[in-house]
């Protein structure tokens, strides 16, 4: 439990705003409060590259540009915490954008100098994976649907930049819209499934309504959707261009500058126009002109729109029984996955890393020991450690008895090997030797073979 160093306002729904070294916590509603400087110091030094809100534990994240590391702390504390500053398996850390999943706990990133997107769990930061790469990738900025547990991403490769979108564990992975350019900022609203994004070529503000594919199941081209853009009044694309590649497509123009964040509350879209070191809002669909929501504030680098709207009920609230990543399918059941490199486990809930067991052998579902004989599963002995091989078994009276073979004698228990007698005087070489006392009678060696073990001299 943090410690507050002051009287923390009573609204809930409010934008988080980075200016210079300074959080700003400034409700959206004037009428619930006044602005916020948060007491979160951060040095001089110290560039805001891009933030999120985990709303279920009021914890501010953010990527320090100068140090390239990722941030955290308490929304009204006052000493920051490194939270990330490497990602395993590669040299240098770089991430571009963050955005935090309040059901699953992780925090996904964007990482610039390495094209991937990985995640890390918000209670254990050394737990980190990767979900998406590739040498001709370039994934920018994120969004995110948390109750559809789909992700959003913007592709920067030179010449085709795009936004793609996939589950969590990157299945059906596809296109939903062809850029002109790399955007200078991306948001996705989770409530009208819209997303927001500025494009450097056209100078606007672009929408894309992403419901439909939501509702089909299938990747949908945003460019055969209705759109409207909100375009900058300068010398750039005319109109008619911009309609000709958006079909239906409505072009407004406005005095607006380069959006630098965007994030949405409710119907009203709110972004950083760092021309005029201001706020702008403007209604998502279009009514209204742009007007200002807070003016003169200088070095503003990222906004967040946060409202109280976790919904606890969610079957993936705090992770959903799964070890990584917890998505809903398309019957509306809890659905564990894994990201890349790892596999998920016979218990369907536990992700792994794969193994190469032979054949005739049986991997265990985790512990030190991975394959074992095939002949040990269901022999009503674990030899996994955590009991696997013995799992889904039918239940069957044992049988067990002494055989010789070359005046060796061999205990069978069923089917399987579990002692060996090579004449020790204490083993009495009988066909009906008590296999209870027999058992008692064995060991097992480090590797996991048994043995009869052998009295001292």
């Amino acid at each position: 439990m943090h410690t507050h160093t002051q009287a923390e306002p009573e609204f809930s729904n409010y934008l988080i705003v980075s200016a210079n070294n300074f959080f700003h916590r400034i409700p959206i509603d004037s009428a619930e409060g006044q602005d916020t400087v948060l007491p979160i110091r951060l040095p001089s030094q110290e560039v805001v590259k891009a933030l999120d809100f985990d709303p279920v534990d009021h914890m501010i994240y953010w990527i320090d540009a100068n140090t390239k590391t990722i941030k955290r702390a308490p929304e009204f504390g006052t000493k920051p915490e490194l939270f990330m500053d490497y990602f395993p398996g590669i040299s240098e850390f770089d991430p571009f954008d963050i955005i935090v999943d309040p059901y699953n706990r992780i925090l996904i990133f964007s990482d610039e100098t390495n094209n991937l997107i990985g995640f890390t769990k918000l209670e254990h930061r050394n737990a980190s994976s990767i979900l998406f790469e590739g040498a001709d990738k370039r994934p920018r900025y994120l969004g995110l649907l948390p109750e559809k547990g789909r992700l959003y991403w913007t592709d920067s490769k030179p010449k085709s930049p795009k936004i793609m979108s996939s589950s969590l564990d990157m299945t059906d992975t596809g296109i939903i819209y062809r850029l002109f350019r790399h955007p200078t900022a991306y948001t996705l609203d989770k409530e009208s499934h819209r997303m927001f994004w500025m494009d450097t070529l056209t100078h606007g503000i672009e929408i894309c309504n992403v419901e439909e594919h939501l509702r089909k199941g299938q990747i949908m081209n945003c460019a055969e959707m209705s759109m409207t853009l909100w375009r900058k009044q300068t010398s750039g694309p005319t109109k008619r261009f911009v309609q000709d590649f958006h079909c239906g497509t409505s072009v407004e123009n406005e005095m607006m500058g380069t959006a630098s964040g965007i994030t949405v509350y409710k119907n009203d879209l709110y972004w950083i126009d760092k021309d005029s070191n201001v706020i702008a809002t403007r209604d998502i669909y279009g009514r209204g002109k742009v007007t200002t929501f807070r003016e003169n504030m200088v070095g503003l680098s990222d906004l967040k729109a946060v409202t109280e709207n976790i919904k606890r009920s969610h079957l993936c609230y705090n992770g959903g029984g799964c070890s990584h990543l917890c998505i809903i399918n398309i019957h509306d059941e809890v659905q564990c996955s894994c990201p890349k490199y790892l596999t998920l486990a016979a218990d369907g809930r536990t992700c792994k890393v794969p193994t190469s067991c032979g054949e005739g052998q049986f991997e265990c579902t985790s512990g030190i020991v991975v394959c074992i004989p095939l002949m040990w599963r269901c022999d009503q002995m674990e030899e996994c450690a955590d009991g696997s091989d013995e799992v889904g078994c039918q239940s069957v009276e044992p049988r067990s008895r002494w055989r010789t073979q070359g005046g060796i004698k061999i205990l069978v228990w069923d089917t399987s090997i579990v002692g060996i007698s090579t004449g020790n005087p204490g083993l009495p070489h009988d066909e009906g030797r008590d296999p209870a006392r027999a058992i008692q009678d064995c060991a097992v060696d480090p590797r996991g073979i048994k043995r009869p073990e052998v009295a001292s001299a």
